[in-house]
């Protein structure tokens, strides 16, 4: 077993909701796209959050998990111009 999930059921909500404020100033900044849903993104943020916990713990390298992150911010931010 690779040991436990990397948040509790009940921080779970709650990382979604301080992450969909987040994505919602950066979208009326002009960061995102305006047409972006915060909430999802906020969702897709922390299932790559979990997803980073877990293959850490899996013993992936830096440069995979680096690999990993650029390509998840550029899913939820776009590509860079």
């Amino acid at each position: 077993m690779l040991g436990r999930a990397s948040l509790s059921g009940r921080e779970q909500p709650r990382t979604d909701q301080f992450l969909a404020r987040v994505i919602e100033k950066a979208r009326g900044r002009g960061e995102i796209p305006r047409t972006s849903d915060p909430v999802a993104l906020a969702m897709l943020a922390s299932a790559a959050l979990h997803t980073l916990a877990v293959h850490a713990r899996a013993g992936l390298s830096r440069k995979e998990l680096d690999a990993l992150v650029a390509a998840t911010v550029e899913l939820i931010c776009g590509p860079k111009h």
